[in-house]
């Protein structure tokens, strides 16, 4: 008898990480519903990414090749804008159907956070909490609530993917395909969002932290600081063109813009401990 209750006891730790992410994808649904009664934001770049896109309303060769050509709101994100597409192409102008899409892909972030957070922590009920507080956090309203935010959601998704196929590449046997795997899945991220030009020094931090760090293997990241770079420069390009790009230099001094940097490193803590909006 006490054996077989053993065996049980094990099986319920075995599925325990299923249980644990069901939970947290219901209670991140059941948080977030409410934007499906939503509306379109014309004036914060819905309009300008979604309602009057004349490139998202038919599938051509020629309409990809203006996604992936043109920049819509100071931003190049063909990615997004090719599920702006797919969603017409399924809704129409239905607010309601593109803000499905952002709950999804949100149910699909947190899916791919857990799952990698389940590589780095071991213990489940940790994982748990971190992907849960992340989940329903007030800071990720904007990204879920706001059509024009889902840029956050996409890159996130191919990121937190790539450091999942980073991870196997350092721990697995088969390296050659999660290599490629990884430049794959951060191109899209670039694709998807400009933020994900950080993405090569996190694979910095994960060499020196999972294995030895070798010159090697900084020659193996090359590839992706190029990718990085020319991200980079594509997209002080977009905000240039749409007058979203400042040179700070112009209104303030070295210790000022060190201080505005700091400030703003200190409000992202500050938010994501007291989630508040100052009247």
């Amino acid at each position: 008898m006490k054996k077989y209750k053993q065996i049980i006891y094990d099986q319920n730790i075995s599925q325990r990480p299923a249980f644990f992410l069901i939970i947290i994808i219901l209670i991140s649904f059941f948080t977030f519903i409410s934007v499906l009664n939503n509306s379109f934001i014309e004036f914060m770049d819905d309009g300008v990414q979604v309602i009057n896109n004349a490139d998202i309303t038919h599938l051509s060769f020629f309409s990809i090749k203006k996604i992936f050509t043109s920049y819509y709101a100071g931003m190049y994100q063909p990615f997004t804008t090719l599920t702006y597409l797919s969603d017409y192409l399924i809704y129409g102008l239905s607010p309601k159907g593109f803000h499905f899409t952002n709950l999804f892909f949100h149910l699909i972030t947190v899916l791919v956070l857990y799952i990698f957070l389940s590589k780095i922590f071991k213990e489940s009920l940790l994982v748990f909490f971190l992907s849960l507080i992340f989940a329903v956090h007030p800071t990720c309203v904007e990204s879920v609530a706001w059509i024009s935010a889902r840029s956050n959601i996409l890159y996130s998704i191919f990121y937190l993917s790539g450091l999942i196929s980073y991870y196997n590449y350092i721990h697995k046997k088969e390296k050659t395909k999660y290599y490629y795997l990884t430049l794959v899945l951060f191109t899209l991220s670039c694709l998807s969002k400009s933020a994900a030009i950080t993405f090569p020094f996190v694979l910095i931090v994960f060499d020196i932290f999972y294995s030895q760090f070798t010159f090697k293997k900084i020659i193996k990241k090359l590839p992706f600081f190029i990718i990085s770079l020319i991200f980079g420069l594509i997209t002080i390009e977009s905000r240039t063109k749409a007058f979203q790009f400042t040179d700070l230099s112009v209104y303030y001094n070295t210790l000022e813009q060190i201080l505005l940097i700091l400030y703003s490193v200190f409000m992202y803590v500050k938010i994501f401990l007291f989630p508040y909006i100052n009247s």
